[in-house]
């Protein structure tokens, strides 16, 4: 297995994958697909978005404390419509990771000009096309302005994009070291954005 030693040829790669999937956001929309267990966003509520230009999916994760007061990530299984438990280090190589972001604070009521949300506590979506057609052109902009137009603050950014930047931009990082499993299981590299795995790497990862 070999790993980009260069951080310059990594950062590259990155901005062009996030390029990608803003220009796929903006000419192909409706190649896009949402997936979330809730429609429900509350104003201090805490998810992580991940966004997978190979598969063009959106997934949702919210995180949330279980009965043991572990934090956990959930979202909804895409083909049996439950809810599925996630981990978050298992998913930081299925796409573009936006974490620890309050989409209604942090989005919908800095994007969405049609509500005051600024003065909402909580927002619910009764379909999840109303839902795509709201978030998806939101989050074209909001990669834009993270990541290239300086809009936010340095510190807002980190928090966002920092938990996945830190995994794929370490030397001594590997597919294997991330998952902690000396083969990966099918069903996990299914899920992956192979643009991701080619930024870590340039060998396979079997």
């Amino acid at each position: 297995m070999v790993i980009y030693k260069d951080s310059k040829n990594k950062n590259s790669l990155y901005l062009k994958y996030i390029k990608d999937i803003i220009r796929s956001l903006e000419e192909n929309p409706g190649d896009w697909s949402l997936n979330t267990l809730s429609k429900t966003f509350d104003k201090y509520s805490g998810f992580y978005i991940i966004l997978n230009l190979e598969k063009k999916n959106i997934d949702i994760l919210e995180r949330r404390i279980n009965s043991i007061g572990k934090m956990e990530f959930v979202t909804r299984d895409r083909h049996f419509s439950q809810e599925m438990v996630k981990d978050e280090y298992e998913s930081v190589l299925e796409g573009l990771m936006i974490s620890n972001i309050l989409i209604l604070k942090d989005l919908l009521a800095v994007y969405y000009e049609e509500d005051d949300f600024e003065n909402t506590t909580s927002v619910e979506w009764i379909y999840d096309k109303d839902l795509e057609r709201t978030l998806i052109p939101i989050l074209k902009n909001f990669l834009f302005d993270s990541i290239f137009s300086g809009r936010f603050k340095k510190i807002d950014v980190e928090k966002w994009f920092g938990f996945q930047k830190d995994i794929i931009f370490s030397d001594s990082v590997s597919v294997k070291s991330i998952l902690g499993k000396e083969r990966i299981p099918e069903y996990l590299k299914n899920n992956f954005d192979k643009r991701i795995v080619e930024i870590i790497e340039n060998d396979s990862f079997d």
